[in-house]
């Protein structure tokens, strides 16, 4: 009962953040909250990642992952935005990009994805990122940047 304020500010808070091109935020995760995940992605596969990044999607997201013509894709702005969500559906969402094509290979968007994830925090492992991975973004992330 004393709760029904809530639901009209997260409905606001969902179209907002539709609104503005980014995944919703979901309520349970907690700003600054360590990983708690096990790695996802492996070094080479961010590293593959990188340069397809460079190469394809640098122009509308920057060099650096901070946005320009796009949304950033790293930082708190980010992970603000999108560490309730699963890794499966951020790989689907950027298979999308950039819009109106040439659409990359699912390898190549699976790199590209790890490169995001590895400059949101999230630390590499020995098995590489696939399609069918699916684990919420903020249990493997932090959101903060590593040392360039």
């Amino acid at each position: 009962r004393g709760r029904r304020w809530m639901r009209p500010v997260l409905v606001l808070t969902a179209a907002a953040a539709l609104y503005a091109g980014r995944a919703p935020v979901s309520v349970r995760a907690v700003a600054g909250q360590a990983p708690t995940g096990s790695p996802v992605t492996t070094a080479a596969q961010a590293e593959q990642g990188r340069s397809t990044f460079r190469a394809q999607c640098a122009a509308c997201h920057g060099r650096d992952l901070s946005g320009s013509e796009a949304p950033p894709l790293a930082g708190s702005g980010f992970f603000s935005a999108w560490k309730g969500q699963s890794t499966q559906y951020l790989f689907k969402y950027v298979q999308e990009m950039p819009p109106g094509g040439p659409y990359l290979t699912p390898e190549q968007y699976l790199g590209v994805v790890a490169f995001i994830l590895q400059q949101n925090g999230a630390t590499a492992g020995t098995q590489p990122l696939t399609a069918a991975t699916d684990v919420p973004i903020g249990s493997i992330a932090t959101g903060e940047r590593p040392p360039q």
